[in-house]
């Protein structure tokens, strides 16, 4: 009994080490490189861009209340890659910052709702407030097909 005890531990142990490099290694694989202006614009875009969307439906189905933290909307703040926050005073909006700067060319970016309009006005391009090493600056986010 004690044998099988064993084999069975050493058996999960093998399954349960064997698939965590494959996680981490594809976990690599999607993160953008660093230093890459356009991924890293791309990444923190397509976040905002994500974020506003569940903020425009759940203040649309909350009488007109924009939500107070990210958890009314069912996403977390923290990825492995960024920091997202809801930043709400006059009006709303969303910052996106990378949890690790070295090396990046962009910090993070910041919209609001607001972006969604200026999307379908201008053929799926918005713009963002981004941060970077040497200053702020205004970007031309593009949404993907």
């Amino acid at each position: 009994m004690m044998r099988r005890a064993a084999a069975g531990l050493v058996l999960l142990a093998a399954a349960c080490a064997g698939g965590t490099p494959d996680t981490a290694a594809a976990a690599r694989r999607e993160a953008p490189a660093q230093g890459d202006a356009d991924l890293e614009a791309r990444r923190l875009a397509s976040e905002v861009r994500d974020i506003a969307d569940r903020i425009a439906d759940y203040t649309g189905s909350h009488r007109n209340r924009p939500p107070k933290r990210l958890a009314n909307l069912g996403v977390d703040s923290l990825t492995p890659e960024t920091a997202r926050v809801i930043v709400t005073t006059d009006s709303t909006r969303i910052v996106v910052t990378f949890r690790r700067a070295q090396g990046r060319v962009l910090l993070s970016c910041a919209g609001g709702p607001a972006l969604l309009e200026e999307a379908q006005l201008h053929s799926g391009a918005f713009a963002l407030a981004c941060r970077t090493p040497r200053g702020d600056t205004t970007i031309t986010a593009q949404e993907l097909p």
